[in-house]
């Protein structure tokens, strides 16, 4: 193993920059930055106001506490679970558009309800 006198932090940041940018070019990778970025911004945003928005729904803390936080746990591991098994099943590239696709419906669910403004 080669030793470096160069402190962890610049040499890691090197190496990305070696291997992230001059791969594929500038262009390439901004682009490849600004799909993760876009790719998770909306599910990140609904799901940091989810309890707000269902609060505002009329349901007290309490319920949002046993029903939500207890589902969105299991619902979490068993969606995990199966988004690998279909990412295996139909490629990286087809399951990234697949799930991107899922979370603007459900993300879509979110506007529909608060478009009623009573419930």
């Amino acid at each position: 193993m080669q030793q470096s006198n160069q402190p962890f932090y610049q040499a890691f940041l090197d190496s990305i920059t070696r291997i992230f940018f001059q791969r594929k070019g500038v262009i390439q990778a901004i682009g490849f930055l600004l799909f993760l970025f876009l790719y998770k911004f909306g599910d990140s945003f609904a799901t940091t106001l989810q309890t707000k928005f269902i609060y505002d729904m009329g349901f007290s803390k309490e319920d949002i506490a046993i029903v939500v936080k207890s589902t969105a746990l299991w619902s979490s591991i068993l969606s995990g679970l199966a988004g690998g098994v279909i990412m295996l099943k139909l490629g990286i590239n087809r399951a990234l558009w697949l799930f991107g696709l899922v979370q603007m419906v459900t993300i879509g669910g979110f506007i529909w309800l608060a478009a009623f403004r009573t419930f």
